[in-house]
């Protein structure tokens, strides 16, 4: 319809080679008139590209996957690629299905973010793309061993910051919401410890109930702490999910939220922001994270990077809110 060569269609659609700009307008003009779209099957056979990246997480049911996934995803369309996602739970079943569908597809490169990956030390449901030289980036430690880049967050800062926040205002009866069922979560409660024992304070009394990590558990656990443990004077929840769910819990149980109990969560998901009293949290930037693991990757797929496991650690920062300081004095300090 143009009257070219397909050759000369396929340089304008590449940015590949010259074409003159007459040519390139009238080319463009079919294009629109016709609604032509590239065969992208077609293309991978030619190219022997997918320009595809896999995403494994466990859930989207807490908003922090679901800002790391606008952030890999609007990094993978600046550079040409598509993200492909797999949600996992906490079934080994759903992963190795996931991972499947994904060399089926025959992705350039995956992000796993699943947190039990270094707590097992197995890798062996991804040596099927290690072995193709599929580049592989970690939602966590770099793993030198296997050649995976790795982004991190100062987790133990993040339980330092809250622990020092909740000592300052001489919480001493502490329940900590999630068990440390993984090194980050651990990191959280060693830095809540030591702020604690930097603040001169003892943790004689500090609980650890455990929970799932959702907003069910959260919960289901403040439930538990309300009726069990009365004299509990702060709650610090290892996820922003489980601490609004702590929240509910409290208010139905008749405990007001800071008076009888304070209440601080991790991540700074928006949600925090828009329930009563709004959350003190420790703020990860979770889309940065998910821009940043999928440039990782594609400089791997694209040769840009070559060598050993990088790693990359993000810090985030306290937001002193409405559920630990009360109305007032967190509107003196002016937290977003």
């Amino acid at each position: 319809m143009a009257g070219v060569s397909a050759a000369t269609v396929s340089r304008v659609l590449n940015g590949s080679g010259y074409v003159g700009e007459k040519t390139r307008r009238k080319i463009l003009d079919v294009i629109e008139a016709t609604g032509y779209v590239p065969n992208a099957a077609a293309r991978t056979l030619v190219t022997q590209r997918t320009k595809l990246i896999g995403i494994i997480f466990p859930t989207l049911e807490n908003p922090v996957y679901t800002e790391i996934l606008k952030g890999a995803n609007e990094a993978a369309m600046d550079a040409g690629y598509s993200v492909v996602l797999g949600i996992v739970g906490e079934d080994e079943g759903a992963s190795h299905a996931a991972l499947l569908r994904f060399a089926a597809l025959q992705v350039e490169g995956i992000i796993a973010s699943n947190p039990e990956y270094h707590r097992r030390k197995n890798v062996e449901h991804l040596t099927p793309f290690m072995q193709k030289n599929a580049p592989i980036v970690h939602l966590g430690e770099p793993d030198a061993g296997h050649s995976i880049d790795g982004i991190e967050v100062n987790d133990y800062e993040g339980g330092y910051e809250v622990g020092s926040h909740l000592a300052r205002l001489g919480h001493e009866r502490v329940v900590i919401i999630g068990q440390d069922e993984n090194i980050y979560v651990a990191r959280r409660h060693e830095g809540f410890r030591a702020a604690y024992r930097d603040a001169g304070l003892t943790l004689a009394h500090l609980h650890v109930e455990k929970a799932d990590f959702t907003r069910a558990g959260g919960y289901e656990a403040a439930s538990r702490i309300a009726k069990e443990l009365p004299e509990t004077s702060a709650v610090l929840a290892m996820n922003d999910i489980m601490a609004i769910g702590a929240l509910e819990a409290f208010e139905h149980a008749g405990k007001a939220v800071p008076a009888d109990i304070a209440v601080a969560g991790f991540d700074g998901i928006q949600l925090g922001l828009l329930i009563r009293p709004r959350l003190t949290t420790f703020v990860i930037p979770s889309w940065e994270i998910g821009r940043t693991l999928a440039e990782l990757l594609i400089d791997r797929i694209e040769g840009r990077t070559i060598g050993q496991a990088k790693g990359v650690v993000v810090s985030g920062r306290l937001a002193v809110r409405e559920s630990t300081l009360g109305t007032h004095a967190a509107s003196r300090m002016g937290q977003p």
